[in-house]
């Protein structure tokens, strides 16, 4: 298949090419010929990022110093597939960025580190996502000491915080014309 602009970005870093770094995008993180594959290079960690599939406990299991996701939002809101879209259609003032070790449940891993930005009102998702996701990367940068030497911080997530990010649909997408301007504003970001 066409590989995600996640992979091509990430294969075509120089950073990473240097250190030695492998770049793999299954089509199933699950099939067990990746997972022999995975097992294989003996990975101090892992980094996932816009990655829609649940990893199994055997694929958390591998890495020494666990797994990394960068999510573009400010957890525990906003857990799941379109934060960024979810965000501005509730008309939020702030999202951000999280780095966060993964765990087998979907965006609830104890939290790494995470940066604010706050909006105008005026912003796109795209543009938002491009903008955070290099941002979580350059946090990965600076905490990979502390996941490798154990002081890095883990901040449980609060569960009474947590809302959910479902997945855009068409009818997401659908301009009804019956809310207000400031709702249908919020939509079209």
């Amino acid at each position: 298949g066409v590989p995600s602009p996640v992979h091509q970005l990430a294969s075509e870093s120089p950073h990473l090419s240097s250190s030695g770094c492998v770049v793999l995008t299954p089509e199933r993180v699950s099939d067990p010929s990746f997972i022999e594959q995975f097992r294989s290079l003996k990975p101090d960690v892992a980094i996932t990022a816009a990655y829609g599939q649940i990893l199994s406990k055997e694929f958390l299991a591998i890495p020494k110093h666990g797994t990394l996701n960068i999510h573009p939002s400010l957890l525990p809101r906003w857990r799941g597939a379109a934060p960024i879209q979810r965000a501005l259609q509730a008309g939020d003032s702030a999202v951000g960025v999280t780095v966060m070790y993964t765990v087998f449940a979907m965006d609830a891993g104890p939290i790494i580190a995470q940066e604010r930005r706050e909006l105008d009102g005026n912003e796109y998702s795209e543009e938002l996502l491009s903008e955070l996701f290099v941002r979580g990367a350059e946090m990965i940068l600076r905490e990979l000491d502390a996941v490798a030497d154990g002081t890095a911080a883990k901040i449980e997530q609060d569960g009474s915080l947590v809302t959910h990010a479902r997945k855009m649909t068409p009818e997401d997408g659908r301009l009804t014309f019956t809310a207000n301007a400031v709702v249908t504003h919020n939509q079209v970001r």
